[in-house]
């Protein structure tokens, strides 16, 4: 009875022993220009070729580049890692986890992720020259993904935050130019609010307003955007030397969103318009947050 036990026992740790074995080497895929897809560890990755340890133990398979179509890695350990520290506000750390796994991974999907969150570890440390230099690494190779427009915001806020404000805007200029069924709706939110940022900056208190409204009336589904937008509006009205329009804005927002640290301060300025002017909110990136993510 013992041993029937034991046996039992052993066979069930030989079941998920197999299942651990898929699992951990069921990693990456290497698809083939003929459209078969390898799933397994790659091992090698040059100008000889590419070897791929299959899954389940099935052995090596060794590949000319020519007959590979696209290579794709799971999450390297240390990209997670680095994310772990990113999310624990621990930015001098993950930046120099990210900064290994750009030169570990130049090639891969990975390498192009980690550049981005090079920049936007260096955004959240306030150092502005750095941030700038990581995300015009990335746009040198990668200048038509999700992650580039992405790093064109962070380009665009850290110029903002360097008071280059002519150098923002174009920026935010070119971005929104690839609007046309590309941009996603929150980055189109968060350019045409750092736009308007901008432009209020440099007293440009029309053409601000016009961005502020725009996020509000085309991207009304994003709360957080819309908020800091109307509450700016409100602003721009009073520069501009109409409080009736400050007024009735800074009621609608209370009105609104009545809950929001936006309302509070919409209270405050209707107390006593005029006051002394504000800079609109979100101009600099908090710690602990970055702006810029989805």
């Amino acid at each position: 009875m013992r041993n029937r036990v034991l046996l039992i026992v052993l066979l069930s740790l030989a079941a998920l022993l197999r299942v651990f074995s898929f699992n951990a080497w069921s990693e990456d895929e290497v698809t083939l220009k003929t459209g078969a897809i390898l799933k397994g560890k790659v091992v090698k990755d040059d100008g000889s070729g590419v070897a791929v340890e299959l899954a389940g133990g099935k052995g090596t398979v060794t590949l000319k580049q020519e007959e590979v179509a696209s290579i794709s890695l799971e999450e390297p350990e240390l990209f997670a890692l680095a994310t772990a520290s990113y999310k624990k506000g621990d930015y001098e750390k993950a930046l120099r986890l990210y900064q290994e796994v750009t030169r570990r991974y130049t090639n891969y999907d990975w390498g192009e992720k980690a550049q981005f969150w090079v920049g936007e570890s260096n955004l959240n440390l306030r150092r502005w020259a750095d941030a700038l230099d990581a995300y015009r690494e990335l746009l040198k190779f990668r200048p038509q993904t999700d992650f580039a427009y992405r790093a064109k915001l962070g380009m665009a806020h850290a110029l903002y935050q360097q008071k280059e404000y002519e150098k923002a805007i174009e920026v935010y200029q070119a971005l929104m130019s690839h609007q046309g069924g590309v941009l996603s709706p929150p980055i189109a939110a968060r350019a045409l609010y750092g736009l308007g940022n901008c432009y209020f900056k440099q007293g440009e208190f029309e053409e601000a307003l016009v961005s502020y409204l725009k996020v509000v009336v085309l991207y009304y589904d994003f709360e957080d955007w819309v908020k800091k937008s109307i509450f700016s509006s409100g602003l721009c009205y009073e520069r501009l030397g109409d409080l009736k329009r400050a007024k009735a804005t800074y009621q609608e927002l209370m009105e609104k969103y009545p809950k929001s640290e936006y309302a509070k301060m919409a209270e405050e300025r209707l107390k006593g318009i005029p006051l002394t002017l504000p800079s609109p909110p979100g101009g600099e990136v908090s710690r602990g947050d970055s702006p810029w993510r989805d």
